[in-house]
């Protein structure tokens, strides 16, 4: 019997009593077992995350760019192995999947660019009389716990759009990945290991909605952000309090209704 998949908190790797089968949508066949975070991993996660900013924020630039670059080789070395995750577990074509790994190369990458851009601002001041040869300094600093929770759709690169720019302003990060499609998001949490990031830096929770929710409640996750549904994600932001929220909700992409559909089925789901 197959083990199920370990949830990554504090740099371990971390067995639960309570698992999750992932199914190929295209085959319809179970492909691997996710062991599922309740809330005391959850906690447990957020207080790793939590101890790790500690350091992560005192990380010069040198030291984080080079990081994001050790996780860009690390994508290219695996990304073979990437694109047949994101083949099983979504079911996309090999093109398709091979396509979203390059995207998550390519957002690692410019993550490690602009991790040297978090600078800041000298301003003059001087439309004030008084204030003539004075100036204003503004700068850029990491925030802390970075709360994320990604879809199903693009289960490595849309993780990549919270991960990587969390590490290049030196944040840390909480996951929590579609249950349908965990796998890709675990496997990167290999990479990063591997690529050398801060103890607790990036911890991956897949978990229950009302779990997930202490991502919005939690007072030591510093920001939130979410990818997914309007009704969802504005839920999110109403329990959220006073922390930052990132929100990138439903688009209105076209749809194509079959002359044998079910229209009463149909249309309210377009």
């Amino acid at each position: 019997m197959v083990e199920p998949r370990k949830i990554l908190i504090d740099s371990k790797w971390i067995k639960t009593d309570e698992v999750v089968d992932v199914v190929n949508p295209y085959t319809g066949k179970k492909i691997a077992k996710v062991c599922l975070a309740g809330r005391k991993e959850m906690d447990a996660a957020i207080r790793s995350a939590k101890k790790a900013f500690e350091t992560t924020r005192l990380l010069s630039t040198n030291k984080t760019a080079r990081l994001l670059r050790n996780i860009v080789h690390g994508l290219i070395r695996n990304r073979e192995k990437l694109a047949n995750i994101i083949v099983a577990e979504a079911g996309k074509p090999v093109d398709l999947a091979e396509h979203e790994v390059d995207r998550t190369i390519m957002t690692f990458s410019i993550a490690a660019e602009e991790a040297g851009r978090m600078g800041g601002e000298l301003i003059p001041v001087d439309i004030d009389a008084r204030a003539e040869g004075r100036y204003a300094i503004t700068k850029r600093f990491p925030i802390g716990v970075v709360g994320c929770i990604s879809p199903f759709n693009f289960p490595l690169n849309l993780v990549a759009h919270k991960v990587a720019p969390a590490i290049a302003a030196r944040n840390t990060i909480v996951l929590k990945p579609a249950t349908k499609t965990p796998l890709s998001a675990l496997l990167l949490g290999e990479i990063l290991l591997e690529a050398g990031i801060t103890p607790g830096q990036y911890n991956v929770v897949p978990c229950k909605r009302e779990v997930g929710e202490m991502l919005a409640t939690d007072k030591r996750i510093a920001k939130m952000t979410f990818t997914g549904s309007p009704g969802v994600g504005w839920r999110l932001k109403e329990i959220s309090g006073r922390k930052k929220v990132t929100l990138e909700l439903g688009g209105n992409a076209a749809a194509v209704v079959c002359a044998d559909a079910d229209l009463e089925w149909a249309v309210p789901r377009i």
